[in-house]
Protein backbone atom coordinates (compact mmCIF):
# COMPACT_ATOMS: atom_id res chain seq x y z
CA UNK A 1 0.00 0.00 0.00
CA UNK A 2 1.53 3.30 -0.37
CA UNK A 3 3.17 5.13 2.07
CA UNK A 4 1.10 8.67 1.53
CA UNK A 5 -2.21 7.16 2.17
CA UNK A 6 -3.84 9.10 4.89
CA UNK A 7 -5.65 6.87 7.82
CA UNK A 8 -8.34 9.48 7.67
CA UNK A 9 -9.11 12.00 5.19
CA UNK A 10 -11.57 14.70 6.03
CA UNK A 11 -13.31 15.61 2.61
CA UNK A 12 -15.62 17.88 4.41
CA UNK A 13 -16.52 19.21 8.31
CA UNK A 14 -18.69 16.17 8.89
CA UNK A 15 -17.91 13.30 6.06
CA UNK A 16 -14.72 11.39 5.85
CA UNK A 17 -13.14 8.55 3.75
CA UNK A 18 -10.71 5.59 4.82
CA UNK A 19 -9.77 2.01 4.31
CA UNK A 20 -10.91 -0.63 7.22
CA UNK A 21 -7.55 -0.81 8.96
CA UNK A 22 -8.02 3.37 9.58
CA UNK A 23 -11.91 2.07 10.55
CA UNK A 24 -10.75 -0.32 12.57
CA UNK A 25 -8.92 2.15 15.01
CA UNK A 26 -11.02 3.44 17.95
CA UNK A 27 -8.34 6.04 19.23
CA UNK A 28 -8.63 7.28 15.62
CA UNK A 29 -12.20 7.14 15.43
CA UNK A 30 -12.72 9.40 18.61
CA UNK A 31 -9.86 11.65 17.76
CA UNK A 32 -11.70 12.81 14.71
CA UNK A 33 -15.22 12.47 16.60
CA UNK A 34 -16.70 9.95 13.94
CA UNK A 35 -20.24 8.97 15.49
CA UNK A 36 -21.57 7.38 11.98
CA UNK A 37 -19.69 4.61 9.91
CA UNK A 38 -21.05 3.76 6.11
CA UNK A 39 -19.28 -0.12 5.85
CA UNK A 40 -19.17 -0.59 1.68
CA UNK A 41 -16.96 -3.49 1.66
CA UNK A 42 -17.69 -7.13 1.65
CA UNK A 43 -16.35 -9.34 4.47
CA UNK A 44 -14.98 -6.48 6.01
CA UNK A 45 -16.37 -6.66 9.67
CA UNK A 46 -18.02 -3.98 11.52
CA UNK A 47 -15.34 -3.30 14.01
CA UNK A 48 -17.31 -0.70 16.75
CA UNK A 49 -21.38 -1.71 16.36
CA UNK A 50 -21.28 -1.27 19.81
CA UNK A 51 -19.86 2.74 19.92
CA UNK A 52 -20.79 3.57 16.53
CA UNK A 53 -24.07 3.72 14.31
CA UNK A 54 -23.18 1.78 11.22
CA UNK A 55 -24.72 1.33 7.63
CA UNK A 56 -23.52 -1.65 5.79
CA UNK A 57 -23.69 -2.47 2.34
CA UNK A 58 -21.46 -4.93 1.77
CA UNK A 59 -20.12 -4.39 -2.24
CA UNK A 60 -17.24 -6.01 -3.88
CA UNK A 61 -14.77 -3.56 -5.86
CA UNK A 62 -16.01 -4.83 -9.38
CA UNK A 63 -17.64 -2.64 -12.51
CA UNK A 64 -20.24 -4.94 -12.58
CA UNK A 65 -21.61 -3.84 -8.81
CA UNK A 66 -24.60 -1.84 -9.21
CA UNK A 67 -23.58 0.56 -6.68
CA UNK A 68 -25.54 3.35 -7.32
CA UNK A 69 -28.90 1.23 -5.94
CA UNK A 70 -27.48 2.66 -2.85
CA UNK A 71 -26.19 6.14 -3.49
CA UNK A 72 -29.63 7.92 -2.15
CA UNK A 73 -29.71 5.55 1.29
CA UNK A 74 -25.87 6.55 1.56
CA UNK A 75 -26.54 10.01 1.05
CA UNK A 76 -30.04 10.68 3.39
CA UNK A 77 -27.48 8.06 6.16
CA UNK A 78 -24.87 11.06 6.15
CA UNK A 79 -27.08 14.42 5.95
CA UNK A 80 -29.49 12.46 9.11
CA UNK A 81 -25.92 11.84 11.05
CA UNK A 82 -25.27 15.73 9.95
CA UNK A 83 -28.36 16.61 11.69
CA UNK A 84 -27.47 15.05 15.12
CA UNK A 85 -26.16 17.03 17.58
CA UNK A 86 -23.23 15.75 19.53
CA UNK A 87 -20.81 17.50 22.57
CA UNK A 88 -18.09 18.78 20.59
CA UNK A 89 -14.47 17.70 21.69
CA UNK A 90 -12.27 19.84 23.34
CA UNK A 91 -10.05 19.67 20.02
CA UNK A 92 -13.04 20.41 17.80
CA UNK A 93 -11.86 23.16 15.37
CA UNK A 94 -14.28 25.73 13.57
CA UNK A 95 -13.97 25.50 9.55
CA UNK A 96 -12.68 28.44 7.85
CA UNK A 97 -16.24 28.15 5.74
CA UNK A 98 -18.06 27.40 7.94
CA UNK A 99 -21.71 29.59 7.83
CA UNK A 100 -22.28 31.21 11.23
CA UNK A 101 -24.57 29.25 12.54
CA UNK A 102 -22.55 26.37 12.31
CA UNK A 103 -19.87 28.67 14.21
CA UNK A 104 -22.37 29.24 17.11
CA UNK A 105 -23.20 25.82 17.75
CA UNK A 106 -19.60 24.63 18.13
CA UNK A 107 -18.58 27.63 19.82
CA UNK A 108 -21.66 26.32 22.26
CA UNK A 109 -20.17 23.35 22.88
CA UNK A 110 -21.92 21.25 20.22
CA UNK A 111 -21.79 20.01 16.53
CA UNK A 112 -23.08 17.85 14.10
CA UNK A 113 -22.16 13.84 13.63
CA UNK A 114 -19.25 12.86 11.31
CA UNK A 115 -19.69 9.93 8.66
CA UNK A 116 -16.41 7.61 7.67
CA UNK A 117 -17.06 6.29 4.65
CA UNK A 118 -14.85 3.18 4.35
CA UNK A 119 -14.44 -0.06 1.97
CA UNK A 120 -11.15 -2.30 2.01
CA UNK A 121 -8.16 0.16 0.81
CA UNK A 122 -9.87 3.46 0.41
CA UNK A 123 -9.58 3.75 -3.33
CA UNK A 124 -12.54 2.59 -4.99
CA UNK A 125 -15.64 2.01 -3.58
CA UNK A 126 -15.75 4.32 -0.56
CA UNK A 127 -14.40 6.66 -2.57
CA UNK A 128 -17.39 6.44 -5.01
CA UNK A 129 -19.71 6.67 -2.07
CA UNK A 130 -18.42 9.56 -1.12
CA UNK A 131 -18.26 11.52 -4.60
CA UNK A 132 -22.37 10.49 -4.95
CA UNK A 133 -22.91 11.85 -1.81
CA UNK A 134 -21.04 15.21 -2.05
CA UNK A 135 -23.17 15.12 -5.66
CA UNK A 136 -26.37 14.27 -3.99
CA UNK A 137 -25.54 16.46 -0.64
CA UNK A 138 -23.62 19.13 -1.64
CA UNK A 139 -24.18 19.83 -5.23
CA UNK A 140 -21.14 19.01 -6.50
CA UNK A 141 -20.20 18.06 -9.96
CA UNK A 142 -18.46 14.60 -10.42
CA UNK A 143 -15.48 16.99 -11.60
CA UNK A 144 -15.74 18.93 -8.59
CA UNK A 145 -16.24 15.91 -6.11
CA UNK A 146 -12.89 14.52 -7.71
CA UNK A 147 -10.57 17.18 -7.06
CA UNK A 148 -11.76 17.77 -3.89
CA UNK A 149 -11.68 14.24 -2.97
CA UNK A 150 -7.95 13.92 -4.31
CA UNK A 151 -6.96 16.95 -2.54
CA UNK A 152 -7.03 14.91 0.52
CA UNK A 153 -6.44 11.48 -0.75
CA UNK A 154 -4.82 11.45 -4.24
CA UNK A 155 -5.00 7.43 -4.06
CA UNK A 156 -8.88 7.86 -5.10
CA UNK A 157 -9.74 5.87 -7.97
CA UNK A 158 -13.46 4.43 -8.45
CA UNK A 159 -12.66 1.40 -11.06
CA UNK A 160 -14.73 2.56 -14.50
CA UNK A 161 -17.56 0.59 -13.99
CA UNK A 162 -18.49 2.65 -11.06
CA UNK A 163 -17.16 6.25 -12.64
CA UNK A 164 -20.14 5.24 -15.58
CA UNK A 165 -22.23 5.03 -12.84
CA UNK A 166 -21.16 8.03 -11.22
CA UNK A 167 -21.27 9.62 -14.75
CA UNK A 168 -25.17 8.88 -14.90
CA UNK A 169 -25.30 10.12 -11.84
CA UNK A 170 -23.91 13.68 -13.05
CA UNK A 171 -25.77 13.82 -16.28
CA UNK A 172 -22.58 13.72 -18.18
CA UNK A 173 -22.20 9.57 -18.86
CA UNK A 174 -19.60 9.42 -22.55
CA UNK A 175 -19.39 5.81 -22.83
CA UNK A 176 -19.86 4.82 -26.34
CA UNK A 177 -19.76 1.35 -26.05
CA UNK A 178 -22.82 -0.75 -26.53
CA UNK A 179 -22.32 -3.62 -23.59
CA UNK A 180 -21.27 -0.88 -20.65
CA UNK A 181 -22.07 -2.53 -17.34
CA UNK A 182 -24.20 -1.87 -15.16
CA UNK A 183 -26.91 -2.75 -18.07
CA UNK A 184 -30.11 -2.11 -17.69
CA UNK A 185 -30.85 -6.02 -17.11
CA UNK A 186 -28.46 -5.95 -14.47
CA UNK A 187 -30.02 -3.52 -12.52
CA UNK A 188 -33.14 -4.66 -12.89
CA UNK A 189 -32.00 -7.93 -11.48
CA UNK A 190 -30.16 -6.52 -8.72
CA UNK A 191 -33.19 -3.83 -7.68
CA UNK A 192 -35.31 -7.27 -7.41
CA UNK A 193 -32.76 -8.90 -5.69
CA UNK A 194 -32.67 -6.50 -3.17
CA UNK A 195 -36.35 -5.94 -3.01
CA UNK A 196 -36.62 -9.45 -1.41
CA UNK A 197 -33.76 -9.76 0.68
CA UNK A 198 -35.53 -7.05 2.79
CA UNK A 199 -38.54 -7.65 2.03
CA UNK A 200 -39.83 -4.40 2.25
CA UNK A 201 -42.33 -4.29 -0.42
CA UNK A 202 -46.36 -5.44 -0.66
CA UNK A 203 -46.57 -8.97 -2.95
CA UNK A 204 -48.00 -7.20 -5.55
CA UNK A 205 -44.84 -5.09 -6.13
CA UNK A 206 -42.69 -7.44 -5.43
CA UNK A 207 -43.99 -9.49 -8.43
CA UNK A 208 -43.89 -5.98 -10.73
CA UNK A 209 -39.86 -6.14 -10.14
CA UNK A 210 -39.92 -9.94 -11.27
CA UNK A 211 -41.73 -9.01 -14.87
CA UNK A 212 -39.73 -5.57 -15.18
CA UNK A 213 -36.30 -8.25 -14.46
CA UNK A 214 -37.81 -10.72 -17.13
CA UNK A 215 -39.08 -8.07 -19.29
CA UNK A 216 -35.35 -6.69 -19.51
CA UNK A 217 -33.67 -9.75 -19.93
CA UNK A 218 -35.90 -10.21 -23.00
CA UNK A 219 -35.05 -6.48 -23.84
CA UNK A 220 -31.13 -7.53 -23.97
CA UNK A 221 -29.23 -7.34 -27.66
CA UNK A 222 -28.29 -10.19 -29.08
CA UNK A 223 -24.77 -9.50 -29.20
CA UNK A 224 -24.96 -9.25 -25.66
CA UNK A 225 -26.88 -12.60 -24.89
CA UNK A 226 -29.72 -13.18 -22.58
CA UNK A 227 -28.01 -16.48 -21.19
CA UNK A 228 -24.38 -14.42 -20.62
CA UNK A 229 -26.69 -12.17 -18.88
CA UNK A 230 -28.36 -14.27 -16.05
CA UNK A 231 -24.97 -16.25 -15.54
CA UNK A 232 -22.92 -13.27 -14.85
CA UNK A 233 -26.39 -11.60 -12.86
CA UNK A 234 -26.47 -15.04 -11.13
CA UNK A 235 -22.95 -14.91 -9.74
CA UNK A 236 -23.20 -10.96 -8.91
CA UNK A 237 -26.71 -12.24 -7.03
CA UNK A 238 -23.97 -14.80 -5.04
CA UNK A 239 -21.52 -13.05 -4.45
CA UNK A 240 -23.75 -10.06 -3.02
CA UNK A 241 -25.87 -12.22 -0.62
CA UNK A 242 -23.41 -14.86 0.33
CA UNK A 243 -24.66 -16.34 3.47
CA UNK A 244 -26.97 -18.67 4.47
CA UNK A 245 -28.75 -16.06 6.61
CA UNK A 246 -32.48 -15.55 5.64
CA UNK A 247 -31.99 -12.10 4.17
CA UNK A 248 -29.60 -13.47 1.42
CA UNK A 249 -31.14 -16.66 0.57
CA UNK A 250 -34.69 -14.62 -0.13
CA UNK A 251 -32.85 -12.53 -2.53
CA UNK A 252 -30.94 -15.98 -4.49
CA UNK A 253 -34.81 -17.85 -4.32
CA UNK A 254 -35.84 -14.72 -5.99
CA UNK A 255 -33.51 -14.60 -8.69
CA UNK A 256 -34.25 -18.09 -8.99
CA UNK A 257 -38.01 -17.22 -9.57
CA UNK A 258 -37.25 -14.68 -12.04
CA UNK A 259 -35.21 -17.26 -14.28
CA UNK A 260 -37.69 -20.02 -13.98
CA UNK A 261 -40.25 -16.92 -15.31
CA UNK A 262 -38.33 -16.16 -17.95
CA UNK A 263 -38.28 -19.92 -19.10
CA UNK A 264 -42.15 -20.40 -18.98
CA UNK A 265 -42.15 -16.97 -20.83
CA UNK A 266 -39.84 -18.42 -23.57
CA UNK A 267 -37.48 -15.79 -22.98
CA UNK A 268 -34.47 -18.52 -22.78
CA UNK A 269 -34.98 -22.52 -23.03
CA UNK A 270 -34.79 -25.27 -20.21
CA UNK A 271 -32.35 -26.76 -22.41
CA UNK A 272 -30.28 -23.66 -23.00
CA UNK A 273 -30.06 -22.92 -19.21
CA UNK A 274 -29.01 -26.13 -18.20
CA UNK A 275 -26.33 -26.43 -20.78
CA UNK A 276 -25.19 -23.08 -19.68
CA UNK A 277 -25.09 -24.01 -16.06
CA UNK A 278 -23.12 -27.15 -16.77
CA UNK A 279 -20.83 -25.01 -19.30
CA UNK A 280 -20.18 -22.41 -16.04
CA UNK A 281 -19.87 -24.68 -13.63
CA UNK A 282 -16.66 -26.74 -16.42
CA UNK A 283 -15.25 -23.45 -17.02
CA UNK A 284 -12.01 -21.64 -15.77
CA UNK A 285 -13.48 -19.31 -13.99
CA UNK A 286 -15.16 -21.17 -12.10
CA UNK A 287 -13.07 -21.87 -8.81
CA UNK A 288 -12.64 -17.75 -8.62
CA UNK A 289 -16.44 -17.82 -8.46
CA UNK A 290 -15.90 -20.37 -5.29
CA UNK A 291 -13.03 -18.71 -3.93
CA UNK A 292 -15.38 -15.17 -3.54
CA UNK A 293 -18.66 -17.53 -2.80
CA UNK A 294 -17.17 -20.69 -1.20
CA UNK A 295 -20.97 -21.93 -0.44
CA UNK A 296 -21.10 -21.65 -4.59
CA UNK A 297 -21.84 -25.02 -5.13
CA UNK A 298 -24.89 -25.19 -2.78
CA UNK A 299 -26.16 -22.49 -4.36
CA UNK A 300 -25.70 -24.00 -7.93
CA UNK A 301 -27.75 -26.64 -6.56
CA UNK A 302 -30.41 -24.57 -5.03
CA UNK A 303 -31.03 -22.65 -8.57
CA UNK A 304 -30.73 -25.85 -10.90
CA UNK A 305 -33.76 -27.08 -8.67
CA UNK A 306 -36.02 -23.77 -8.78
CA UNK A 307 -35.30 -24.20 -12.32
CA UNK A 308 -37.31 -27.14 -12.62
CA UNK A 309 -34.20 -28.76 -14.52
CA UNK A 310 -34.11 -32.14 -12.17
CA UNK A 311 -37.58 -32.73 -13.27
CA UNK A 312 -36.47 -33.66 -17.10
Amino acid sequence: MPSSFTPLAQITPSLYLSDHAAASSLPALEAAGITHIVNVAAGCPNAHPDRIRYLTIGCRDRGYEVLSLYFGEVAGFVAKAEATRVWAADGDQVASGAGEERRKEIRDGRRPGRTLIHCQFGISRSVTFVLSTLMLNYGHSLASALALVRSVREEAEPNPGFMRQLRELDGSSTAEDGAEYPTAADKAVATLCSAYSVNYLPGGQLADLTRGAVKAIRDVSEGMGRMDTLIRAWQTTCENYATRSDRDERARRAFGRMWREAIEGEVVSKEETGRALVEMKEGEGWEDVKVDVPLAEGFLGVLWGDLGLDED
